[in-house]
């Protein structure tokens, strides 16, 4: 029962950041960023499928409620078609108003529709900018030849950033099931931009 509940908490939080992202990407408003930290976009890979998407719901609408003969099913039919419509158009949003975040605190990385990963600067060692094709899916576990384990959090099956930690660390990921991980490798649209900036940050960190 509670991890129904949790499910159903994690639920409601997302659809409600979700409108709140689709009102503010509307009124052309900046993501909002904790103090010194910089964003950086990760989705300029899924954004022509989920622009498609729209375009098709778009299409679907009115054939929709023309072709439907009876007026309960058409009103259904129409209301469940808006909705999932601008839900296409406020998950676009959320792409735009919750990217990566490279700050004094280390990075947040997003991946998939829900995934936040928190790095802690402190636990950063290094981090470069390296394109890894991977096979399909967002997120991948996976041993390293040399003894370590690296996390995977794809876009479009890519990686375009390697952080390498300061040993194993045990980070809140729920696919590493509470092993230790020496890298976390993920995906941004800029990853030179978004690496330039960590280097600055980690550089004026207080030594270990």
């Amino acid at each position: 029962m509670r991890a129904v509940w949790r499910v159903a908490v994690a639920v409601v939080r997302y659809e409600l950041a979700l409108w709140r992202n689709l009102w503010r990407w509307a009124r052309r408003r900046p993501p909002l960023l904790p103090a010194g930290a910089h964003g950086f976009g990760y989705a300029a890979g899924v954004a022509p499928t989920l622009r498609a998407f729209v375009i098709i719901s778009a299409v679907e609408l009115p054939i929709v409620h023309f072709v439907v003969p009876w007026s309960g099913a058409r009103l259904a039919l129409d209301v469940l078609g808006v909705y999932g419509l601008v839900w296409m158009v406020g998950l676009l949003a959320t792409t735009r108003q919750e990217p990566h975040l490279v700050g004094p605190a280390g990075i947040r990385v997003r991946y998939g529709m829900t995934g936040r990963l928190a790095i802690p600067a402190a636990d950063i060692a290094s981090i470069t900018a390296r394109t890894r094709t991977l096979p399909p899916g967002t997120v991948l576990v996976e041993d390293e030849p040399d003894g370590g384990r690296a996390a995977h959090l794809a876009v479009v099956g890519q990686t375009n950033v390697d952080v390498v930690l300061r040993g194993p660390r045990v980070l809140p990921l729920r696919r590493a099931a509470g092993r230790p991980l020496t890298a976390v490798r993920f995906y941004a649209d800029d990853p030179a931009a978004l690496v330039a900036r960590a280097r600055e940050l980690l550089a004026d960190r207080p030594a270990a």
